[in-house]
């Protein structure tokens, strides 16, 4: 019997450690994973002025975790991003002038390295580079 109430102790102590490591979760997000999109967002605004009506549920302290924020999907246990898709994003900046704008996207791509579990990203279609 003692075995068993000892096992049931270790149980709990794990179980009250998972609960305070998922506690770092801010908003169904992980804090590192909010605070790059936020950057990345940042990034996109300094892209363009045309940018500004674009990721509009991407808010700081706006209430909402950031898995629920447009082209944001997360892992639902661990609470850390597993797709991210910015694609067009281009397009959606410029619009009908998609082809004559000369400007490149100044991405700074080691910002993905904040995304642990990062298993989809698309960028595509953005000109990031003079291609």
């Amino acid at each position: 019997m003692s075995n068993h109430k000892s096992l049931l102790y270790w149980l709990l102590i794990l179980m009250m450690i998972e609960i305070f490591m998922v506690r770092r979760v801010h908003g169904g997000c992980i804090e590192e994973e909010r605070k790059a999109l936020i950057e990345i967002k940042a990034s996109i605004n300094s892209y363009s002025s045309a940018a500004d009506g674009l990721l509009l549920t991407w808010v700081d302290g706006g209430g909402t975790g950031c898995c629920d924020w447009e082209w944001v999907k997360c892992n639902t246990t661990t609470g850390h991003i597993t797709e991210l898709s910015l694609r067009n994003l281009r397009d959606e900046v410029f619009g009908a002038d998609y082809y004559s704008k000369k400007e490149i996207w100044p991405l700074n791509v080691s910002i993905f390295l904040h995304f642990k579990e990062l298993k989809s990203l698309d960028l595509s279609n953005n000109h990031l580079d003079n291609g």
